[in-house]
């Protein structure tokens, strides 16, 4: 069965995240174009205001230019930096004016998906750099061999930490059905949302890697998970899969036990054969973690739930035990920017 949320729909499920994240670019966007406007003739402007100023009597006794300069209340821009400032304003006007497309990554049968992500990141790491080298220019910094590329990329790696908090939200749209996403584990910081949409995924549980006590993680097909997940404070994923799928939700907001912040709706079963089975260890491996989490946050609940999961209704002991099997069978191998900047 494949997914019914479309990609149009889970953009618009984080439309208020990236809104935030805009609406700082657009700030930053008219801020630096009074800049411009102020300083394009600054230099002329200032010695013909100040030429007005000293009538007659400074005329042909004193250097207008000089005056202009010493009774500034800033330092007039050179060249280069108002050319450094233009190019980074034309970068943030291109993330304003370039729709949902920065925003939405289409990943094909096969490709790594978190090589995906870091590059479209990277690409959205253009507006904290720009950001970066209008600061520069402005406090007179800037040096073009040291400072340009940043507006050509700036992965993920290298954000601060206030940039990471205003990070944009991105769908991923994945193609076949081989999808792994522990990759993704190093990008799951401050204000980082994923929405992923893999209809075709065969894999159990590809998220199970992902879950750690401060990120919001949930994998289904119910369009609630995107609205959850848009709310939460903490980083987040969400996957929308198909039928064969395990559901669950890891929401740290729901309390610090384990048992208060997994809820696991559907865990499908794996026989010993296939977890044995080294035409796909990934896939096990993520189906075991899923199944070692909901047997800790069992074991760890005071009392059980009315209604116990059907993950807590199957065995998940006996998919303990598979795994164990395998695992003896196998050898050991605006504001905001400017104060990002």
């Amino acid at each position: 069965m494949r997914s019914e949320i479309s990609t149009e729909a889970a953009l618009a499920a984080l439309e208020g995240r990236r809104g935030i994240f805009l609406s700082a670019v657009a700030d930053l966007v008219g801020e630096l174009g009074r800049l411009l406007v102020q300083d394009g003739d600054s230099e002329q402007g200032r010695a013909e205001r100040s030429a007005a100023t000293l009538g007659a009597f400074g005329s042909g006794r004193v250097d207008a230019r000089r005056f202009a300069a010493l009774v500034s209340d800033r330092p007039v821009l050179p060249p280069t930096a108002l050319e450094a400032i233009g190019r980074a304003r034309a970068v943030l006007s291109g993330i304003v004016t370039g729709g949902a497309e920065p925003f939405l990554i289409v990943v094909g049968p096969g490709e790594d998906v978190a090589a995906a992500v870091g590059r479209a990141l990277a690409q959205l790491g253009r507006v904290f750099g720009a950001a970066r080298v209008a600061a520069l220019a402005r406090a007179g910094a800037y040096r073009s061999s040291e400072h340009a590329a940043l507006l050509e990329a700036l992965p993920f790696a290298r954000w601060n930490r206030s940039e990471r908090g205003l990070a944009p939200p991105l769908v991923v749209r994945v193609e076949g059905p081989r999808l792994r996403l522990a990759g993704l584990a190093d990008m799951l910081e401050g204000g980082v949302k994923f929405v992923v949409l893999a209809p075709e995924a065969e894999g159990p549980a590809p998220l199970a890697l992902l879950v750690t006590p401060g990120v919001f993680v949930a994998q289904g097909s119910s369009l609630d998970l995107l609205d959850r997940l848009s709310a939460a404070a903490a980083p987040g994923i969400v996957a929308i899969l198909g039928e064969k799928s395990a559901h669950f939700v890891h929401d740290p907001e729901r309390g610090s036990a384990l048992a208060d912040r997994l809820i696991v709706d559907r865990l499908p079963g794996t026989t010993t054969e296939e977890a044995r089975s080294p035409q796909d260890f990934r896939a096990c491996e993520e189906q075991a973690q899923l199944t070692l989490l909901v047997t800790a946050a069992s074991a760890g609940s005071a009392s059980p739930p009315a209604e116990p999961a059907d993950a807590l209704r199957g065995d998940p002991a006996g998919l303990l035990a598979s795994w164990l099997l395998r695992e003896a069978s196998l050898q050991q191998p605006a504001e905001a920017l400017w104060g990002a900047a």
